[in-house]
């Protein structure tokens, strides 16, 4: 696929995961994908991600993920990924403490490959 369209993809996958639409991110990961939260604890496949960051998203009604930047050469796009939103529930041990939270996200390297349907990505 072009370095664009790959590019494409990376913002549609922040977008996805900011609207919470869990089943259409399952799809946009390729089978042997593997997420390390921490460099010692793999977790596997699409359920892997999604359980370890849910909790994130959840804990943010309203999260925001803006995409400000891509670089994309060949298969592989970082992404700099402002996060905002105003933590509403359980976010590991502290209450909501009802005030906003801004973060950037450093490039993250995706690795995309593509299918007949164009649809699989995933972080790397």
């Amino acid at each position: 696929m072009p370095t664009g369209t790959n590019a494409r993809l990376v913002r549609r996958f922040y977008q996805t995961l900011e609207q919470g639409d869990y089943d259409t991110l399952t799809g946009m990961f390729h089978p042997d994908f593997v997420f390390y939260p921490q460099i010692d604890t793999p977790r596997p496949g699409a359920a892997g991600f999604i359980d370890a960051e849910k909790k994130h998203v959840d804990a943010f009604p309203g999260i925001r993920l803006t995409v400000t930047d891509t670089v994309a050469e060949g298969d592989r796009v970082g992404a700099y990924v402002v996060v905002e939103g105003t933590q509403g529930g359980d976010y590991y041990a502290p209450p909501p403490p009802a005030r906003s939270a801004h973060a950037l996200l450093d490039v993250q390297p995706v690795h995309v490959q593509g299918r007949k349907d164009h649809r699989e990505a995933g972080p790397l």
